[in-house]
Formats: C-alpha cells, sequence, structure tokens
C-alpha cells in the first residue's frame, strides 16, 4: 500500500502540477511528471451504505504547525475543549469521515473499480491537467535544444572545436575531421550546423571547417554506399577501392528526410583495375533502395519512402501522389523538385515486386482461407464511382495486374457478345423486358436486360464477386449501366468453377428468371449448370424495398441453408474502394486497373489478418440470436395458443399467397369447379342480350348511330359464346355426377363459393396491406435517417391507404351479397388490427407473418452456427496446408541441383509472364533468398493459424479440431515466449 506524503504534493504544486485540486494533479519526480493516482476505497475497506454520510466537505489534509509560534499549542487546547463538550455520536462520524478519507489516500484503487467509476469526461479533465502540467517543463526543454553551443569539443576525438551536430549519430557533436570521416559513406546522416549563431541543415557533400576568417563551408566527397564483392571476377584478389564515375554523374536520391542529390562511386579492384559494370542495380538495393528508372539509373527511391507512401494511400484511398511529391520537396534542403511521373511509376514498381515476393511467402491476399476448400456465399454487386473518363488517353502499357481482380476485357466482351445474339431482333416481349425493372414500388436500376452506354465515360465501374467475409475475389469492368450480362459473367465463368452454393444480388428476383430462360441456358451448357447448381438469394437488406411476395420467395431469410448473413459484403468494401474514384478518374487505363488492384490485396490483407476474431464474434452473436428469436417465437405462439407445428402449415400458406400475387392469380378454393360453373352461366347469361343487339343491328348501322365500338365488343363476345357454352356442359357434367342436382341449384351453390373465395382473398389482401403499413411506419421512426427517405415512406403508406380503402370498399360489398347482416370493416379499424372477420382461434395474417419470419430468422442463425463450424474448420486446414507446401518446397529447394524450382503456385512460362518479376538464373542467393521467403511464409501461416486456434477454443467445446489430421498438433506447439506474445496480441 502506497503512502502519501505531503511533500509530493507542495512539490507538484511548485513545479506547475495541480497538487490536490481535484485529484487531477502531477508529481514530478527527477525531471518528470507521472499522472495522480486515482483516489478510492479499497473494496474490502469500503463502508457500508447504512453507516452515517460523510458532513466534511472538503479532503482529510494532514497539516503541519509550526511550534515557534503559538499557534500550534492554542490549537490544541481547542481541540481538548471541543473533545470534551461534543456529543460522542457527532465525534464517531467526524471520526468515520476523517478515517475515509485517510483510506482513499493510501489504498491504491483495482483496475475493475477505476475503469466501472471513471468517466470519459472526467478521464480527459485528468489528461487535459496532465498536459497542463507538464507543457512548461516540455518547452523548456525544447528551448535548451536550440541554444548553440558555445566554443564546444569534438565528443569523438576530444581535440577539436566541433563545428556540426548529427542527430542520427550516437556522438551527435562532431569537429569537421570526423565529420568527414564518418559521413563521407553515410550521406542521409540529419546533421546541422551553427555559423550563423542558430541551428540550420547542411547540404549534402559538405561541411563547416574554421579558417582564419572564422567558419565557412567546404566541400567534400560524399557518396552513395556501394557494396564490396569478396572477390574480384577477374583476378580472385579481395583488395577493392572506390572511385568516381569517368562522367561525374550523380544519383538523386529520395528519401524520408527529402532530396539528396550524390556522387555515383563504383567499385574497383586495387590490383588489377577491375569493375563490375553489373553491380549497380545490386547496391541499391542491398542499400534499401529502388530503382527510379530501368536504364541509366538517375534517381533512385528509399524502400521506406515507398513503404510509407503505400502504407497511407493504402489507409486513406483516394490521396493524390502529388502531395507525397509536395511533402519531400518541402523537407528538403534544398529548393528542388520531384518528377511526378517517375515517382509514380516507382511506387507502382515497388507494388508489382511487393506483389511478387507475397507470392513466393504463399500470401495470395485474393483467397479467402475459410472459402478456399467450399465456398458456401458470394454476393455481386456494382459499383459505378471508381470510373474513368474517356478523354484521358489508355496508354500502351499493359497492366500487371491483368487478370489478378479485374478480368480481361477481351474474355468480357466475348461473353456479352454471345449471351445477347439471340437479342439483336427485338420483339415487343424484349421492350417489355427490358422496362421490368419494378419490384413493388420501386424502380432498380440493375434490374436491366440493357443498358446504354455513358457519355464522357469510358469504363463505367466495377461488378464485383465476394464472399461473405467481405474480401472481394473478382472483377469486371462496366462499359455501360448495370445490366444482366456482367453478373452472368461471374456467374458463370468464376463462381460455377468454385462451387458457390448461394448467390446473394440486389435484384436475385430479375436476374435469375432471365438466366433461366431458354434462350440463355441453350447458349452453353454451363450457363444452365450455373442457375441449377448455384441457389439464388436476395440481399436483406435491399430487400427491404421489394415487394411483400417478393421477400417471401427470394428473400435469403427464407431460404434454407442460407444461414444467417446479410448478403450485402460488398457494400463494405465498396465503403472502402469507392474513395480511389477522385484518382482513377484521371488514370490510364492500366495503372487504374494496378491501383484498384493494389487497395484490393491491402483490403483483403487486412480482412484476412482479423478473420478469426471475425469468425468468432459472428459465433457468439449467432448464438445469442438463437436464444432471443427462440424466445419470442415461443412467447408469440403462446399468445396465439398455438405450437411449432402450425408454422409449416402458416409457411406454406404464406409461400402460396406470395406466388399467386406474383402471378397476378387468385388462390383456388375448395369449389373451384363450383365457382367456375357459376362464372361461366352468368357469361351466358349475360351475353344473351348481346346477341340480341348484334341480330338487330349491324356494321352500317353502328356507324349510323355512332356506337362502332359497342357493337365491335359485343360481336367479339357473342362469338367466344360456343366455347364457353362447350365448357359449360363439360362442367355441368361433372358437377352433376359429383353432387346429382338440378343447374339451378348448382348455379346457387356456385355464386356461394365464389362470394367466399373472393372474401377470402380480400381478407387477406387487407391484411397484408395493413402489414406493409406498419412495416414502414417502423422504418419512418427507426431506420429512416433524412428527411428524403421519409417523405419518400409516407408517399408509399399514403399510396397503401388509398388501396387499402378501395380493397375494404370491395369487400364489404361482396360480403353485403352473401348476408345483410355482417359487420362492416372499415379503414381505421384494419390500421389498429381489428379485423371482424377474426373470430375464435384464427390467428390474423399479421401474427402468422411475424410468426414465420421469427421461425425463418431461428432456423438461418442454427445454419449459420454449422456454418461458422466449418468456416472455423476450414481456416485451420487452410493455413495447415500452406505450412506443409511451404515446408515441403523449402526442403526441396535445399537438396534440389537441378534448374530453378519455381514458387509453389507454378508461375507459367509464356509470353505474358515474362516481363513480371520472377529470377531469371540460377545462384545460391536466389535459392536462398526463397527459402527464406517460404520460411518466413510459413512462420505468417503458423502465426495464424495459432491465433485461430487460440480464438476458435474459446467459443467452441473442440468439435471443430477433432476432423483435421492428426499432425496439427505438431505445428501449433508454442514455446512460453510465443504464448505470453500471443496473449498480448490477442488483448
Amino acid at each position: 500500500m502506497d503512502s502519501h506524503d505531503p511533500d509530493d504534493d507542495k512539490a507538484a504544486s511548485s513545479s506547475g502540477g495541480h497538487g490536490h485540486d481535484g485529484g487531477h494533479g502531477a508529481k514530478r519526480k527527477k525531471g518528470f511528471f507521472l499522472p495522480p493516482k486515482r483516489k478510492t476505497l479499497c473494496k474490502s475497506t469500503r463502508p457500508s451504505t447504512q453507516t452515517s454520510e460523510r458532513r466534511t466537505k472538503t479532503k482529510y489534509r494532514n497539516r503541519r504547525h509550526n511550534p515557534a509560534d503559538g499557534r500550534g499549542a492554542q490549537k490544541t487546547g481547542q481541540d481538548e475543549q471541543y473533545a470534551a463538550n461534543v456529543d460522542l455520536s457527532q465525534g464517531y462520524e467526524m471520526l468515520q469521515a476523517s478515517l475515509e478519507d485517510l483510506i482513499r489516500d493510501t489504498c491504491p484503487q483495482t483496475d475493475e473499480a477505476s475503469s466501472s467509476r471513471s468517466s470519459w469526461s472526467s478521464r480527459m479533465e485528468a489528461v487535459e491537467g496532465n498536459w497542463k502540467g507538464i507543457r512548461p517543463l516540455i518547452f523548456q526543454h525544447v528551448l535548451e535544444s536550440q541554444a548553440v553551443p558555445i566554443e564546444p569539443e569534438c565528443q569523438r576525438c576530444e581535440n577539436n572545436q566541433a563545428t556540426v551536430r548529427c542527430t542520427d549519430c550516437p556522438v551527435p557533436v562532431l569537429c569537421s575531421k570526423c565529420d568527414v570521416e564518418l559521413h563521407t559513406c553515410k550521406p542521409f546522416h540529419h546533421r546541422e550546423m551553427w555559423m550563423k549563431s542558430y541551428f540550420e541543415r547542411i547540404p549534402p557533400c559538405q561541411t563547416v571547417v574554421i579558417g582564419d576568417s572564422g567558419q565557412h563551408l567546404q566541400s567534400f566527397d560524399q557518396y552513395f554506399p556501394v557494396k564490396f564483392p569478396r572477390r574480384c571476377q577477374k583476378c580472385s584478389e579481395d583488395q577493392f577501392e572506390t572511385s568516381p564515375t569517368a562522367n561525374g554523374s550523380r544519383y538523386i536520391v529520395l528519401t524520408l528526410q527529402g532530396r539528396y542529390d550524390l556522387r555515383k562511386h563504383q567499385v574497383r579492384c586495387s590490383l588489377c583495375g577491375f569493375i563490375d559494370a553489373n553491380s549497380e542495380v545490386s547496391d541499391i538495393i542491398a542499400n534499401g533502395f529502388f530503382p527510379g528508372n530501368p536504364k541509366n539509373i538517375g534517381t533512385i527511391v528509399e524502400v521506406k519512402l515507398l513503404r510509407w507512401i503505400d502504407l497511407i494511400m493504402s489507409n486513406m484511398p483516394g490521396t493524390s501522389l502529388s502531395a507525397f511529391a509536395k511533402v519531400i520537396e518541402d523537407i528538403s534542403i534544398e529548393e528542388t523538385s520531384i518528377n511526378r511521373t517517375m515517382l509514380s511509376r516507382c511506387l507502382s514498381e515497388y507494388r508489382y515486386c511487393e506483389r511478387e515476393l507475397a507470392l513466393c511467402q504463399g500470401l495470395d491476399d485474393m483467397k479467402c482461407p475459410p472459402c478456399a476448400i467450399k465456398q458456401h456465399s458470394a454476393h455481386v454487386d456494382g459499383n459505378f464511382k471508381v470510373y474513368r473518363y474517356s478523354k484521358v488517353p489508355k496508354g500502351i502499357q499493359k497492366p500487371y495486374f491483368s487478370g489478378t481482380f479485374i478480368e480481361k476485357d477481351s474474355d468480357v466482351s466475348h461473353h456479352m457478345d454471345k449471351v445477347y445474339t439471340y437479342r439483336q431482333k427485338k420483339n415487343k416481349r424484349d421492350k417489355e423486358e427490358d422496362h421490368n425493372s419494378m419490384c413493388g414500388k420501386t424502380t432498380w436500376k440493375a434490374a436491366r436486360v440493357e443498358s446504354k452506354s455513358r457519355s464522357k465515360l469510358d469504363e463505367a465501374g466495377l461488378d464485383v464477386a465476394g464472399c461473405r467475409h467481405s474480401i472481394a475475389q473478382k472483377a469486371v469492368n462496366m462499359f455501360t449501366g448495370e445490366k444482366y450480362g456482367y453478373p452472368h459473367y461471374l456467374h458463370v465463368h468464376f463462381l460455377l468453377p468454385k462451387q458457390v452454393t448461394f448467390l446473394w444480388l440486389d435484384v436475385a428476383c430479375k436476374y435469375f428468371p432471365w438466366a433461366r430462360q431458354e434462350e440463355i441456358t441453350q447458349l452453353d451448357p454451363s450457363y444452365k449448370t450455373a442457375v441449377t447448381d448455384i441457389k439464388p438469394a436476395l440481399s436483406v437488406m435491399h430487400a427491404k424495398a421489394h415487394s411483400w411476395d417478393c421477400q417471401v420467395l427470394w428473400g435469403g431469410r427464407n431460404q434454407d441453408g442460407a444461414g444467417a448473413g446479410a448478403g450485402e459484403d460488398m457494400e463494405l468494401f465498396f465503403s472502402y474502394l469507392s474513395r480511389c474514384g477522385s484518382t482513377t478518374k484521371n488514370m490510364g487505363k492500366a495503372n487504374r486497373e494496378d491501383t484498384l488492384t493494389s487497395h484490393v490485396l491491402f483490403w483483403n490483407s487486412k480482412k484476412v489478418e482479423g478473420l478469426a476474431r471475425q469468425l468468432c464474434k459472428r459465433y457468439e452473436v449467432a448464438q445469442k440470436m438463437i436464444s432471443s428469436t427462440d424466445t419470442d417465437l415461443m412467447s408469440l405462439l403462446d399468445k396465439v395458443q398455438a405450437d411449432y407445428s402450425n408454422l409449416g402449415e402458416w409457411m406454406r400458406e404464406i409461400r402460396a399467397c406470395a406466388k399467386d400475387a406474383q402471378s397476378n392469380t387468385m388462390p383456388h378454393a375448395p369449389d373451384a369447379e363450383l365457382e367456375r360453373f357459376f362464372q361461366l352461366k352468368q357469361k351466358l347469361r349475360e351475353i344473351a342480350p348481346l346477341q340480341e343487339y348484334t341480330d338487330i343491328s349491324s356494321q352500317p348501322i353502328s356507324l349510323l348511330l355512332d356506337s362502332t365500338d359497342l357493337y365491335s365488343e359485343a360481336t367479339k363476345l357473342t362469338g367466344k359464346a360456343v366455347n364457353i357454352l362447350k365448357e359449360l356442359e363439360e362442367t355441368h357434367t361433372i358437377l352433376h355426377e359429383l353432387y346429382g342436382v338440378p343447374e339451378e341449384e348448382l348455379y346457387q351453390m356456385g355464386r356461394t363459393a365464389a362470394i367466399e373465395h373472393q372474401v377470402a382473398v380480400l381478407q387477406d389482401q387487407v391484411e397484408l396491406h395493413c402489414q406493409q403499413i406498419k412495416r414502414r411506419d417502423l422504418e419512418i421512426t427507426k431506420f429512416a435517417d433524412s428527411s428524403k427517405i421519409r417523405k419518400n415512406l409516407r408517399q408509399k403508406n399514403l399510396e397503401e391507404k388509398k388501396k387499402l380503402a378501395v380493397l375494404v370498399d370491395k369487400l364489404n360489398s361482396i360480403q353485403n351479397m352473401k348476408a345483410s347482416d355482417v359487420v362492416d370493416a372499415s379503414v381505421a379499424d384494419a390500421l389498429a388490427g381489428n379485423f371482424p372477420w377474426q373470430r375464435g382461434t384464427k390467428v390474423s395474417w399479421n401474427l402468422k407473418k411475424t410468426a414465420v419470419d421469427l421461425w425463418m430468422l431461428s432456423q438461418r442463425n442454427h445454419e449459420e452456427v454449422v456454418l461458422l463450424k466449418n468456416e472455423m474448420k476450414n481456416y485451420l486446414l487452410y493455413f495447415q496446408r500452406l505450412i506443409g507446401e511451404m515446408e515441403q518446397n523449402t526442403a526441396e529447394t535445399e537438396t534440389s541441383d537441378v534448374a530453378l524450382v519455381q514458387p509453389w503456385f507454378e508461375v507459367e512460362d509464356d509470353q505474358e509472364t515474362d516481363w513480371k518479376y520472377k529470377a531469371q538464373t540460377r545462384s545460391v542467393g536466389v535459392e536462398h533468398g526463397l527459402m527464406a521467403l517460404r520460411r518466413r511464409g510459413a512462420a505468417h501461416a503458423r502465426r495464424l493459424l495459432q491465433r485461430g486456434s487460440r480464438l476458435f477454443q474459446k467459443v467452441l467445446v473442440g468439435d471443430v479440431i477433432a476432423p483435421i489430421e492428426d499432425d496439427w498438433m505438431g505445428a501449433m506447439k508454442l514455446d512460453d515466449k510465443e504464448l505470453s506474445d500471443m496473449d498480448s496480441d490477442l488483448e
């Protein structure tokens, strides 16, 4: 237990701290400010809530009294007199308060109590107080660091007067001689001088010397570092020296410290004078730099700078490279300019090289570990934010990442021509199909068979396919608006070979009927296989804007085996990728594709890093959702006095009604034949007067009386009388054998059946419209976050209420045909949920739909749990096999004495890959480098495997680990240090 020393308070207040002011002061100790300790009661010593409340308003302070003055004795006497006269209960209260203060000051608070009792405002107040207390000390030391030394001595040789300060050397203050000796081959150190009585940076290749007239700058030979070989290739000796190049050329070196202009040096054998002309690139790479141009290298860029730019641009998509060039210019010593084109190309080449190195390690960020073995779902969606202006030249450069993420335009164009060949001669049906882009009251731009090209744009956007873990897998360029041909290419050529089970789309209800057309499926056998083997699923959030029947038939929540995924996985990815649009719109074709692919690789790598934690989190959420939905479902079933056996019947009833709603047909009543007999008989009775009209009238007479339309319609109806009479006789024969009653009685029975049928249909429609209105009211109050969305929802509800009023009037009219004592329905009662036809134990449509939705959600979450277990297993198997492949290839490389062993992913040796980054010749260094990369890849895979195993074991009993091979445990053995590092990483 720490004791509280009042001297610390005194020291804190004297050094700018706050002492006891609110407990936010800072204590100074050996030149540093320490944050104040929180003061509270220990859990074991905190007084009970039943004790007397504290009466004092200020904290207890230990006051020291000087015995020299009389105040101490006087105070002591007063205390004795007070103790003699005070009430014992009041003295106990004061003692309790003082004891509470003492305990609070001396007892350290536990972390749990601190986190539970602290708040954001109090913590920020403490931080503000700490900064206020430490600012004077910081500023004091900053001012002291700007002080110029007065005739200092060189800290290296301790003989000469220092003239240079280097902040990168362990001995900072140097004389000119030591400065030259240390920095001849270390040109990138931060050196400063104080010739003008203040510090300023020294330009490269110069130092400060002391002459007769005082200090002045003097040039010296400062060059880019070179690497000495072990032996001379000509005389096999090991004596070398450096010398400037014959033409006196220089390097423009770009680093994090700015631009440097340095002379080129070359290594020459001291004995035979041999100069290796091919060592330039080797020296550049060995010193941590990258060539800025491939021939006659004049500019080199530090790899640290390239990585810094790459990470910032990847974390902040849309950042302009020109801004980084300006930063380099600003921090450079001299006023210089940076070649933007060179820097952009150098960064691209660095990204290409890093991609190939990652593949050598087995790190293919285009693969999702849980989906690598058997992918369950894929989401395809379009993005129009990453377009490219047609005014920008395409250029002659080929994309390096061609086919990695974005498919070749030639392949997509060939597929589009093949799919749309049957539509070259459009008919009326095709035109109607093009305009059939509505579902419910929403017009979907993506639900189009064809779409016009966009003016002023070349590539209008991307159509992207990704897995249910938000990892982007494949994309195609869109040169028009969204149309079915683009997702169909991904569907057939990418998702079908991966054996994907579910395809999630925003307009699945429109796309799959189009893809299932005979004109499409007969073009290629794979087209028919794609729509039969891969099941459709409508994205959950987009489904809310579709009609109710579409949600029931196509919604992902109602598809068996779909799991609890939302089917909106690419929307999260688009929130990242769309920010690239501010720069890709003005890029060339190849540069745009490579830039987008680089950002996709970065996004996927981050998703793979956090994939194990994501799977565990989704597993926990699914378990909680199962518990909550099952509880809600049981409560609802108890409320309506039903059980699980009714859910299947309700589901079939709702699906049947949804199918009828989509096909615009009414459900068949049990007495369908009677109803049909009534309809046919009534039509014949209505046609009989028209027959008399057509007999006494004619076409010329109708022209005279201006009744041509009436005559033509009557003629058309009387022409159908023969077919109606024939069908009526067939129906009458069936019903006579079935009932054996006269024709007129059959007519009355059919009339009753038709009334009951229409009443039942209208009642269901009224309940469905009320449910739609209630759902939109909920969206207005809970989900709509803008006035525009609320306005649209209110407008849709207004239209629904008008239709509801028409349905209610029609229902009342038909019900009165059957009986006059039926209670009429009203719009107000229907919206309130009071339907007159609900009597006894009948469950309303709204309650049925709610119960079925809860049941479907519960089933999807149960499926999600099983699916996540399989994905956890696939995750472990993927990295286990990857480790085995890396170790096996490393062993083969170590024992191989034939041609250079290719990386584990097998690079094809053709014209399309000859110009890519790969080793062309065999050498010991290449083999050892390849083995080192594979070992690094295996170590990275082992780290992710260990992380996944530890996280999975926290949420699972162990049933996922059992099916994996027996040797998986050997790859996951950890020592104590690795275990501690892993624990800190997981925290």
